[in-house]
């Protein structure tokens, strides 16, 4: 009897989770560094951010069934969990950096014209990815799937050791 309720029970916490996690109300955690040091947070599928001083990120309080994003602001260091069945998506600017599982560090200082992609371990898509009003937003991400969203049409692969900038005046990426 104990392992029958302890079966219901998962399945019943599996369920909440995912049905959680696609609602639209899920609320979203936001946090900014404002110290001088290196944060080290950890995401609800077990990823972890580096975010340095100054930058902020934010997050649903739980990923969906089907994708996980997160926003960026500034610079942070991702070490993304490998899930097979959601995508990473990171939006940091006018860019979306796009991960199964691998590390890198993105630089999307606010207000910057540029931002940069540097891949330390496996293997991400950079593309140039907006909203009708420049950045996208938590909103954005609730509105539209992020197929919907405009600005599709530049993306580049890096690979380890490899590196690009993307210029948001120019809309020109430029793999180093």
């Amino acid at each position: 009897i104990l392992a029958v309720a302890a079966s219901i029970l998962v399945i019943f916490m599996v369920y909440q989770s995912l049905t959680r996690s696609s609602d639209p109300n899920n609320s979203w955690v936001e946090h900014i560094n404002t110290s001088a040091a290196i944060e080290l947070l950890t995401l609800p599928d077990q990823s972890r951010i580096e975010l340095k001083p100054g930058s902020s990120v934010e997050y649903p309080e739980f990923f969906s069934a089907s994708s996980r994003n997160v926003i960026l602001t500034g610079e942070a260091f991702f070490d993304v969990k490998r899930d097979e069945a959601r995508t990473f998506r990171i939006y940091a600017n006018e860019t979306m950096t796009e991960v199964l599982g691998t590390s890198f560090t993105i630089k999307a200082p606010k207000d910057a014209e540029s931002v940069q992609v540097e891949v330390v371990t496996g293997e991400v898509a950079v593309s140039a990815h907006s909203s009708n009003t420049g950045v996208v937003t938590k909103q954005d991400l609730f509105q539209a799937s992020t197929d919907k969203l405009i600005g599709q049409d530049i993306s580049v692969r890096l690979n380890p050791n490899e590196k690009v900038t993307f210029n948001a005046e120019e809309k020109e990426m430029v793999k180093l």
